[in-house]
């Protein structure tokens, strides 16, 4: 019986998307090196308020949407989402 192969499951709260492309391009660049040896899926995980879109309005940048998975370089990114009040028991993230 041959023994399963190891695979790698990152966890990292920065990590590049659609909406920020540049935050943790040294992340992503090392998980795709260890990944030509192993299996790796990065999982980044991302805060959610059930109001956001209203904070918005008022500052456009607030927490932007991303994928809840897409495909980087080769690795499998999942994005689940958390619940997170903003400023108001933030310590809790």
């Amino acid at each position: 019986m041959r023994a399963q192969e190891p695979h790698v499951v990152v966890l990292s709260a920065l990590f590049p998307s659609e909406a920020q492309p540049h935050a943790g391009l040294f992340i992503r660049e090392r998980m795709r090196h260890v990944a030509e040896h192993l299996p790796v899926t990065v999982v980044s995980p991302r805060p959610w308020f059930p109001f956001q879109s209203l904070i918005r309005l008022l500052r456009p940048g607030f927490r932007p949407d991303a994928p809840a998975f897409d495909r980087q370089a080769g690795l499998d990114v999942h994005r689940p989402r958390f619940l997170s009040f903003p400023a108001v028991l933030k310590r809790y993230d």
